[in-house]
């Protein structure tokens, strides 16, 4: 796979793991300037004093992915035009095995939310993983969790019946 390309799996986290530590996180404010039936996601990010513009193309476990850092003024500019709600969540990373977890727990409209991510190098490497015994279902395929759906249709109803988790 290219640098470009993102293999990832996510999962919803039913409880949080002992060992968290609260100050760990970073809070990571994001927009998007593409609604979600766009070709492409066109993200800004915000992660502590960094800033971030992010295209991912469509795809659910490996997608295209092209990142750059971009100074305070550009994302103020950019921030002026993003669509839909903003996400707000404190991004903890985990170190896991041969990976690391982001864990994103997720504030306003979304408070209560909580999802892991796990990259990978390869497919088959993405195959092999097997998730700690705090990871709840695995989301990957569903379009309703990823960020942009989230900021713009905000909690899935599949979420909101927690049995189904």
């Amino acid at each position: 796979m290219t640098p470009d390309t993102e293999i990832e799996r996510k999962y919803i986290i039913k409880n949080l793991p002992k060992e968290l530590l609260p100050e760990s996180g970073n809070k990571i404010f994001q927009g998007y300037l593409t609604t979600p039936d766009s070709n492409e996601s066109i993200r800004l990010r915000k992660k502590g004093n960094k800033y971030y513009k992010t295209r991912k193309s469509k795809g659910n476990l490996i997608r295209g992915e092209r990142e750059e850092e971009i100074d305070a003024r550009q994302f103020d500019t950019e921030w002026e035009h993003v669509i839909g709600n903003k996400v707000i969540k404190t991004r903890y990373e985990i170190p896991y095995r041969n990976h690391v977890i982001e864990l994103d727990v997720f504030e306003s409209d979304l408070e209560g939310l909580v999802i892991a991510e796990v990259e990978f190098e390869s497919l088959q490497e993405s195959n092999l993983f097997l998730p700690p015994d705090w990871f709840g279902a695995e989301i990957t395929s569903y379009e309703e969790f990823k960020n942009s759906n989230l900021a713009f249709y905000g909690l899935p109803k599949k979420f909101l019946d927690r049995t189904n988790w």
